[in-house]
């Protein structure tokens, strides 16, 4: 019973910790979605100088949420791989 308390009190964070992350990969995805329109938006009207500007800014915002979003994803990996022990581990007492 112990055990049985002990997986689902995992299993309940992994899945709250599972909806954060994707979440916060979600706005990351967002995020760089946006910044692909301002850019086409950025190269259709301004100069190409100013452009080149705003491109450089832009690729830097991408690459801090390219950062974040791969962190994010690794977590979760990571979250789903205990999780499966977990459940391995409870599956051999079971048997």
């Amino acid at each position: 019973m112990k055990d049985g308390l002990i997986k689902k009190a995992i299993d309940a964070s992994v899945a709250e910790k599972t909806k954060e992350l994707t979440e916060r990969l979600e706005y990351a995805a967002q995020g760089i979605d946006s910044l692909l329109i301002t850019l086409r938006r950025e190269m259709d009207v301004k100069h190409p100088h100013q452009a080149a500007q705003t491109l450089q800014a832009l690729a830097q915002a991408a690459a801090r949420h390219a950062v974040f979003a791969m962190a994010h994803e690794a977590q979760l990996t990571t979250l789903l791989c205990i999780q499966e022990v977990v459940n391995a581990e409870q599956k051999k007492e079971e048997d």
